[in-house]
Order: structure tokens, then sequence, then C-alpha cells
């Protein structure tokens, strides 16, 4: 009866790809059975490997185009010169704040070349802005002076 139901467990444990340890049988002389200190990794993984074809990449991160960069560039655009600010299809909603801004913003009439420095220009930008109350790109603070990143 020991048996039957000793071979029913293996024979459950095998057909759910689980590997089966069965010690010899028990000799008084023998040494005891050396204790498994790995199990069998499941065929299963959760998470898709690289190899796979279905691997579609690493997780997009926080820090790829969703916050301005440290060499002061948004979706690939300097924060820095010529600036328009439009009504309708801008480059980039922003949202004036008073405090914890994304980026410190000086409005300047000549020469905007560091980063944060704004020249306001009605024709050629080099980027179009929008102001708006909510949902913005990045929030920005006027300052009068150290303009570019807090």
């Amino acid at each position: 009866m020991h048996l039957h139901r000793a071979i029913s467990i293996c024979l459950a444990l095998l057909v759910c790809g689980c590997t089966v340890y069965m010690p010899a049988a028990e000799d008084p002389t023998s040494a005891p059975a050396p204790q498994r200190t790995s199990y069998r990794e499941p065929a299963y993984s959760p998470q898709p490997q690289p190899h796979h074809a279905s691997y579609a990449g690493p997780p997009p991160s926080a820090a790829s185009d969703d916050k301005i960069q440290d060499d002061c560039t948004y979706k690939g655009v300097k924060l820095a010169g010529d600036v328009k600010f439009v009504d309708a299809f801008p480059d980039f909603e922003i949202k004036i704040v008073d405090a914890f801004p994304d980026i410190n913003v000086k409005m300047v009439d000549a020469f905007p070349d560091n980063c944060g420095q704004w020249k306001k220009v009605d024709a050629f930008p080099d980027f179009t802005v929008k102001v708006v109350d909510a949902f913005s790109d990045f929030d920005v603070k006027y300052v009068d002076a150290f303009p570019g990143l807090p």
C-alpha cells in the first residue's frame, strides 16, 4: 500500500515538472543522505528574457523624456534662446509657478545663450510655448537672477 502511494506521489511530481529526490533504502551502516541545498527553477518565468522575441526592452524610465535633462534639454530641444508664446500647437505647455519649478527662466533682451535665458520673439523662434493651468510639460518660475535648473 505504501509503495503504491509513493509511486502516485512521484508521478504527480514528475507531471508538474518538480524534481523528485528518492533516498536510498535506509542502511544503518551507511552515512546519512546529503541534504538538498538548491531547487530547480520553475519552467515558467513571469518576466520575459531579453533573448525572447516578445521582449520589448526595459520599461520606459522617467528620466528619458519626462523631465528636463541635465544638459537643459527637454525632448531634444535646448531650453534657451528665442521663444514665442502661442495659443495653439505649441512645442511645450508650461505652467508658471512660484515654488518648486522644473526650470528657472530669466527673460532677456539679447543673447539668450545660457540655460533658462529666454528672449520673447514674434518670428523665427527656437521653440514655442503655451501657458496652461494644468497638465503642463514642465513648470517655470520667472527669476531676475540665476536662471537655469534649480
